[in-house]
């Protein structure tokens, strides 16, 4: 079957390289894909022969199988066979993508309870570290860290995406005061934990606070992330069948003239690069704007605005290269392909089940 499959696909690209239109090509691969939709790694074979625009269109295919849950459990019926060429093969872009009317507005925790149904970028990057990681994670065996870091970037988050008046209604800045140095209690002390259970909702240290009013301000004062956030919305979800899997997105931002804009803090821009590759961004954003397409139906631009958490605060924007997210997007596909199986067989290995041998000094 493999060398069948790709036999034809090598047909097809040959015919495309001799000036057939694209439609013949696409005739080609809609007949090879619906020779078999009911068998994934007849697609999966299919899709890894063709370029990143035609494998999105294969992938949507998908669609047509069931949709498996992390408990194994088929939870949808067959969808029909979408009707429309890839992208590549399309003049004209999705009026969905010029709007912002296709993303949902929910609370964050009302978008996070629903982690055991939806896929989110952050447990794939679990599984593609150590499915077991990720199932235990997802059965609630364990939870995710929440440290100073992480609450501090949401607090930026918040004042500098959603604006002055919703950080003012999440946030509760200040703290007891030390009678004894006339100063705050620090964010650390039993005082400040329990000042911080009176207020009711989330508080911040008036350093903290000052850390985020001077990443608020750097953000704005940068013409190109000013532009950037100058149009559009906030945390918007989305959610779609990708791969075969049910999955949801929360976006930082979404400007309908340029597309999504992801919001980083760090400790310094010089190593932003090097923080990316570490922590996944480009797998994440790779996974966002996948979703995305499922959507709208359209491929848009990924940017990244990242801001420091200490002085001087410098700010810098980077739009994200279409090759980098191509290879990106072609893991994540391979990760979710291996998550299915894994759901399927309900078997969650951590990847070093086998014998390695230890040959650096």
């Amino acid at each position: 079957m493999e060398h069948e499959t790709n036999d034809k696909l090598d047909n097809a690209a040959t015919k495309d390289q001799r000036g057939n239109d694209h439609e013949s090509q696409a005739a080609i691969l809609t007949q090879l894909a619906t020779s078999a939709p009911d068998d994934p790694v007849h697609m999966h074979l299919l899709a890894r022969g063709c370029d990143l625009d035609t494998r999105r269109w294969l992938r949507s295919l998908v669609g047509t199988f069931d949709t498996v849950n992390w408990q194994g459990q088929v939870e949808t019926e067959a969808e029909p066979e979408p009707e429309t060429l890839p992208a590549v093969f399309q003049e004209q872009k999705s009026d969905q993508a010029t709007t912002t009317d296709w993303l949902i507005h929910e609370p964050a925790g009302e978008y996070h309870a629903k982690r055991t149904r939806y896929l989110s970028s952050h447990q794939l990057a679990d599984f593609r570290h150590c499915p077991l990681l990720h199932r235990k994670k997802i059965g609630g065996l364990i939870g995710d860290r929440d440290s100073a870091a992480y609450a501090l970037g949401r607090a930026g988050h918040v004042l500098i995406l959603e604006g002055r008046q919703a950080y003012e209604e999440e946030y509760s800045v200040g703290g007891p005061i030390n009678p004894k140095t006339a100063k705050p209690y620090g964010k650390d002390t039993k005082k400040f934990a329990e000042w911080a259970a009176e207020q009711g909702g989330q508080v911040i240290s008036e350093g903290d606070a000052g850390i985020v009013e001077a990443m608020n301000a750097s953000v704005h004062d940068h013409h190109i992330a000013a532009d950037l956030l100058s149009v559009g919305v906030p945390e918007g979800v989305a959610r779609a069948v990708y791969c075969g899997i049910e999955c949801q997105i929360r976006l930082d931002w979404y400007d309908p003239r340029n597309g999504i804009v992801d919001l980083k803090t760090c400790e310094n821009l010089s190593w932003f690069e090097h923080d990316a590759r570490r922590y996944g961004y480009i797998h994440q954003l790779a996974f966002y704007r996948a979703v995305t397409l499922m959507v709208i139906d359209t491929t848009v631009p990924v940017y990244v605005i990242a801001v420091e958490k200490r002085e001087p605060f410098r700010c810098g924007v980077w739009l994200v290269g279409e090759e980098v997210l191509g290879i990106a997007e072609t893991e994540n596909d391979e990760a979710m392909r291996r998550l299915a199986e894994s759901r399927r067989h309900d078997v969650w290995p951590t990847g070093y089940e086998e014998l390695r041998t230890l040959d650096q000094i």
